[in-house]
């Protein structure tokens, strides 16, 4: 037997599938079609909000320009700026850990060594202390635990002098009377 092959009478083409397929792509261009619809009508809407916002801008830019007390907006900056500043600075000095400094001054102290005041400088970040040592030695040996510390970076002693203080039992003694200032302190 010999085949014989027609091409004219069967279809070589599954047309029922391709229908299918260009169902799907046109339902997927759709889909596409309307989500980039939406971010451009999204798009267009943002556009308008920051077009409002920019003439807003622009107006108050021009009537600054325009005013003659243009001046006083800048004073009235400027003390507002003061204010600001004043404001951190408090908010510095009621953040400081007077615990954290107390303990570091605590553990340099000795038993012939006493501290009399201490005056925090919140601008340079510095302590200056005021006290009274029991002789020489007994100040150079606090001096040479405060330089020691890790809690303080530089010592300055400022003044020391010879003076005469009086115990519980109400005898004198000669002592040291000291100030110094400590940097780094906080």
């Amino acid at each position: 037997m010999k085949p014989q092959i027609n091409l004219a009478s069967h279809s070589y083409i599954n047309r029922r599938g391709l229908n299918a397929l260009y169902t799907v792509l046109t339902v997927l261009f759709l889909l596409l079609l309307i989500l980039n619809g939406r971010a451009l009508f999204s798009l267009l809407a943002r556009q308008s909000q920051a077009e409002t916002h920019l003439t807003e801008v622009r107006e108050t830019l021009g009537y600054l320009k325009k005013d003659k007390n243009a001046k006083q907006t800048t004073s009235e900056l400027v003390a507002m700026r003061q204010e600001i500043a004043w404001a951190n600075a408090m908010l510095r000095q009621d953040s400081f850990r007077w615990t954290a400094l107390l303990g570091h001054l605590e553990e340099v102290i000795t038993d012939s060594t006493r501290i009399r005041s201490i005056q925090p400088q919140f601008k340079d970040g510095s302590l200056k202390i005021s006290g009274v040592a029991k002789n020489v030695t007994a100040l150079q040996d606090f001096l040479d635990r405060v330089v020691a510390s890790p809690h303080f970076t530089d010592v300055y002693l400022f003044a020391q002098s010879r003076v005469e203080i009086k115990d519980a039992g109400g005898r004198t003694h000669e002592a040291l009377n000291f100030s110094l200032e400590l940097k780094g302190a906080f």
